[in-house]
């Protein structure tokens, strides 16, 4: 480190930004090649976002149009599945696939799937994050669901875990069962990434059926 700058920062961060902006361009150019193709059904986006959502009991989540294009997201806030306006009223099999994209997360919050918790920061980039692939606020140093919570009532972009998914693998099935993570924040495991051993966790074994490097 020096001058306040962290190597590592510049390591990690970088390269993420750029296979975002990749994976950006990746789904925008195929829903575009695929928006050119009709549904054999004629099923508009909403039309089998709602077939989805009453076929998986969830007929009280409703079905909201917004403005843009590709910023549909599923709000389990207030249980709304939102579709943009290239997909609301859309015949394409890009639009009912979009549709169906975000209803099956209306279907994973319902049935109580704890990443859902980590996903929904992403909701309040929704209106701007759809033509950038950088957070605008990131916290880190969560130990437990509740802090997540609180992180993400508080108006927060994003939440980071990185270093509790390298201590424990299994993190989230820890978040699961309400559990706190034992990392202790002192980055040495990003320290030896480019040791013999690898990335790993200086203070804690590895749980069984787990790489090691």
């Amino acid at each position: 480190m020096f001058y306040g700058f962290d190597i590592y920062y510049f390591i990690f961060i970088v390269p993420a930004m750029l296979i975002a902006l990749w994976a950006q361009y990746k789904v925008n150019s195929t829903y575009s090649k695929y928006s050119k193709v009709g549904s054999v059904r004629r099923l508009t986006g909403a039309q089998a976002a709602r077939a989805i959502l009453d076929m998986n009991g969830l007929q009280h989540v409703a079905i909201e149009r917004i403005s843009g294009s590709l910023t549909d997201h599923f709000d389990p806030k207030t249980n709304v599945v939102r579709l943009s306006d290239s997909v609301y009223n859309n015949y394409s099999i890009a639009a009912v696939g979009v549709a169906a994209h975000e209803c099956g997360h209306a279907v994973q919050y319902a049935q109580g799937y704890s990443p859902m918790k980590l996903r929904s920061a992403i909701i309040p980039l929704t209106n701007f994050g759809s033509t950038i692939s950088i957070p605008l606020i990131l916290v880190g140093g969560v130990r437990n669901l509740e802090q997540i919570d609180q992180i993400l009532d508080a108006g927060i972009d994003f939440v980071s875990a990185a270093r509790p998914f390298i201590c424990q693998p299994d993190f989230y099935q820890h978040l699961e069962k309400g559990e706190e993570s034992p990392c202790i924040g002192c980055t040495k495991c990003l320290g030896n990434i480019w040791t013999k051993e690898g990335r790993r966790c200086v203070k804690h074994e590895i749980p069984e059926g787990f790489p090691k490097a």
